[in-house]
């Protein structure tokens, strides 16, 4: 019998984490990489801006947005200094599997007005927290609405993928081998690595280090650990063989990526 109502455990939740949001004239934005594994959502208040991503420009203007999905490369240029609005944001399954995409939205008459809101709170900021948080949830929210269902990528479903992953989540400053991995999983270390390349697309060991420095940019970014310390949470032996990895994995080096803003 169809159901006449949703219950609590059918909705769904994006888990959606706001971790900067930001209005500042900027003077200086001439970078060749601003990837980061976090979505952006850009609008400038003049003209003047725009990034690059393959061949493609995109202008940051009034009365658009530029939605930015998590690890997209692209570049950035300016021939004049420009207000810029920017948030770093954070969302759970099927939109932490997006890569590679930049979605340009004309702004509403109902986006101006959660923009206006943000806006004001920003230059004069709100006695509570919740009073900023909840219009910029509402804009998260919104933008991801708009990308289409077919740029999305689906996640693994194997269970014994899914608790190997979330091990590999819960323990990722730990020494983590195939064999501890099949062992949760209850396989032999072979089928085990099989089935988790099939379903994620990477062997577990390069799943591990490409979780290691996802974790490692948000410490980066967001903390103010050494980078001996990033590099220990983040679960490498030293910064040096730290620097190595994130490097050739980025292209940029920890600590130049931890002075990049926007």
């Amino acid at each position: 019998m169809k159901k006449k109502h949703l219950e609590g455990k059918d909705y769904y939740n994006p888990n959606i984490r706001i971790l900067l949001c930001r209005l500042e004239v900027i003077n200086h934005w001439k970078y060749l990489n601003l990837s980061a594994p976090f979505w952006r959502i850009y609008t400038n208040l003049n003209k003047g801006a725009s990034i690059t991503s393959g061949k493609k420009e995109y202008l940051l203007e009034p009365g658009k947005f530029l939605l930015i999905s998590p690890d997209t490369e692209y570049s950035s240029d300016h021939d004049t200094p420009f207000e810029h609005f920017y948030i770093h944001f954070q969302a759970g399954e099927p939109y932490d599997f997006c890569p590679g995409k930049i979605y340009s939205f004309d702004i509403t008459g109902e986006d101006h007005k959660l923009l206006d809101t943000i806006n004001g709170y920003l230059k004069e900021p709100p006695e509570s927290i919740r009073a900023i948080s909840m219009p910029l949830l509402v804009l998260c929210y919104t933008l991801l609405a708009r990308v289409p269902q077919s740029d999305l990528i689906e996640s693994w479903n194997d269970r014994r993928v899914i608790e190997a992953v979330n091990f590999i989540e819960k323990h990722i400053e730990q020494k983590i081998s195939n064999e501890n991995l099949a062992e949760i999983a209850g396989m032999s270390q072979n089928a085990f690595a099989r089935l988790f390349k099939e379903q994620t697309g990477m062997s577990p060991q390069n799943f591990l280090v490409h979780k290691r420095i996802t974790k490692a940019c948000m410490l980066l970014r967001y903390s103010k650990h050494s980078i001996e310390d990033v590099a220990e949470m983040s679960g490498f032996c030293d910064r040096y063989y730290f620097t190595r990895v994130f490097t050739n994995l980025r292209n940029i080096s920890p600590a130049a990526f931890r002075k990049l803003n926007h």
